[in-house]
């Protein structure tokens, strides 16, 4: 028998991520956050920001020199409307969150504490192949 995906460190300190047929039939959620989760541990730490969210979309984040986390934003990359979108953004730069889109005024988001220096905030609805971006201040 075979293991469909390991990460694991060689004799001399590296750290690899094997997976079995990652690209073969696109990228599943499951197959997103799997690599997530490996890339994280092979960085020795969590991103900046992560979409919960089941959808296609790109996050942009933003982090000062003290690698506090300033800004987030977020490309839909699907043709459709994206609803609205659960993140989790790690080490902010402050409590304040504030959402801008072309197509959105000014939102001041409520922002939920799950964890040490981790919040989770829900942005609203992203038309297809456009851009918002969450300000922490």
């Amino acid at each position: 028998e075979s293991v469909a995906s390991a990460v694991f460190t060689t004799s001399a300190g590296a750290k690899w991520a094997a997976f079995y047929d990652m690209w073969g039939r696109g990228i599943s959620t499951e197959k997103r956050d799997q690599s997530r989760n490996a890339m994280e541990y092979i960085a020795g730490k969590k991103f900046a920001a992560e979409l919960v969210t089941p959808i296609q979309a790109i996050l942009h984040p933003r982090v000062n020199a003290d690698g506090q986390t300033v800004a987030v934003s977020v490309t839909n990359v699907s043709v459709g409307d994206s609803g609205a979108l659960e993140m989790i953004l790690r080490n902010p730069a402050g409590t304040t969150f504030t959402y801008m889109s072309q197509y959105s005024d000014e939102i001041a988001l409520d922002a939920e504490i799950i964890g040490d220096s981790e919040y989770k905030v829900v942005i609203p609805d992203l038309h297809g192949w456009s851009v918002g971006t969450i300000f922490i201040e």
